[in-house]
């Protein structure tokens, strides 16, 4: 497995995208949907749940803390998962990925 930027990118993507989608409607998300929060102290990577409130007919900040209930546990990659507004914040476990890394 490799473990770029990118392809972490690509798989918390995945994760937010099986996290959004339900029987009835499939939410893609790409890792160019991912961006960095404004400070660092908010995670590693922010996530605007706009495009997938607008498909849903939820607000952008429900959607984030429905994702944050969802998102986090027990995963690999993914340290924890924050609401803040209409983004979701995501810390990465970044010992375990340097180490798979290097």
């Amino acid at each position: 497995m490799t473990y770029s930027w990118e392809a972490i990118k690509e798989y918390v993507a995945r994760k937010i995208a099986e996290a959004l989608s339900t029987e009835i409607l499939k939410i893609e998300v790409a890792a160019e949907d991912l961006g960095r929060p404004p400070e660092a102290k908010l995670g590693d990577l922010a996530f605007g749940c706009f495009k997938p409130a607008k498909m849903l007919g939820k607000s952008p900040a429900d959607i984030a803390k429905d994702l944050q209930a969802k998102l986090g546990k027990g995963d690999h990659t993914i340290e924890g998962v924050a609401a803040a507004g209409p983004y979701l914040n995501v810390t990465l476990k970044t010992g375990d990925l340097v180490a798979r890394i290097v």
